[in-house]
C-alpha cells in the first residue's frame, strides 16, 4: 500500500445490483469504463478502493449494498469542495440557493466532479439532503432542495402540477424582430449537433411552448425572458 495523496479527497462510491457476486476489480471496470481493468487494479493495489473495516484485493467478490471508498486520482476529489452557494432562503424543510454556472446540480459522468447536491449534504450533515429540481450545469440560479424525503415528496408533487413557474433570463445572438413570440415545437434530441444531449426542435420529440418576451436589446445580442408553460 502506497501512502494516500492528500491533495485527493474520499469518494464512495455504492455498489449496486449489478455488483453483487462481481470481483471488485471487474466491477469497478465496468463502473468507471475509461479506466481500464489494469488500471483499476494498479489502483486497488495501492489501497486507493477501501470497504471500511476490509482490506481488499482485485478479487475480492462484492454485495449489493457495500460502499466503496476511493481515493485514486480521477476517481475521486482532487482539493476541498467548492464554498456553499449563496444561500436565499431557509428553514427546516427547504434550503434554496443561487446555483453559480459551471456548478452541477448532480453529479454525472465518470470523472469526479462537485455537484451542488453533494456540497450542500457535506454542509447539513445532519438532514437528508435532496434535490427538488435541477439546473443545467451552464445555467445559474434558484436552486431548491429539500432537507427531509416528506418535504421532497411534496415540493416535486408541486412542480409535476405546475402548481410553481419557473423564469429564465439568457443573452441571445441577434436582435428578433420581435417584442413577444411564443415557440411551440416538439423537443428532442438536436438532429443537428454531434453533441449527444444537445436538445432542439425534433419531429419525434416531446410536446413543448415556451414565452418568450425581449427585456433589452443590445446591439448584435438580445436579452430575453423565458417562461416555459409544459416544464421542458
Amino acid at each position: 500500500m502506497t501512502e494516500a495523496d492528500p491533495t485527493v479527497g474520499t469518494r464512495e462510491v455504492l455498489v449496486k445490483q449489478n455488483g453483487d457476486g462481481r470481483r471488485l476489480d471487474a466491477y469497478l471496470s465496468l463502473r468507471f469504463s475509461t479506466f481500464s481493468r489494469s488500471e483499476i487494479q494498479r489502483m486497488i493495489r495501492r489501497g486507493q478502493v477501501e470497504i471500511a473495516g476490509r482490506t481488499l484485493k482485485a478479487s475480492s467478490t462484492l454485495s449489493t449494498g457495500e460502499i466503496l471508498l476511493v481515493t485514486a486520482p480521477g476517481l475521486a476529489p482532487a482539493g476541498p469542495p467548492p464554498p456553499l452557494p449563496t444561500i436565499l432562503y431557509e428553514d427546516e424543510c427547504f434550503l434554496v440557493v443561487n446555483k453559480p454556472a459551471g456548478m452541477l446540480a448532480h453529479p454525472t459522468g465518470i470523472v469526479f466532479t462537485f455537484a451542488l447536491v453533494g456540497i450542500v449534504r457535506e454542509a447539513r450533515p445532519d438532514h437528508n439532503i435532496d434535490l427538488a429540481h435541477r439546473l443545467d450545469r451552464e445555467t445559474s440560479g434558484i436552486n431548491v432542495l429539500t432537507k427531509d424525503k416528506s418535504a421532497n415528496v411534496h415540493i416535486k408533487a408541486a412542480f409535476k402540477a405546475r402548481k410553481t413557474a419557473k423564469i429564465y433570463q439568457a443573452i441571445v445572438h441577434g436582435s428578433p424582430d420581435w417584442d413577444q413570440h411564443t415557440v411551440d415545437a416538439p423537443v428532442g434530441k438536436s438532429l443537428q449537433s454531434k453533441i449527444r444531449l444537445r436538445r432542439g426542435v425534433n419531429p419525434d420529440g416531446l410536446a413543448a411552448q415556451t414565452e418568450l418576451t425581449v427585456l433589452k436589446r443590445m446591439g448584435p445580442l438580445t436579452l430575453v425572458e423565458a417562461r416555459p408553460t409544459t416544464g421542458r
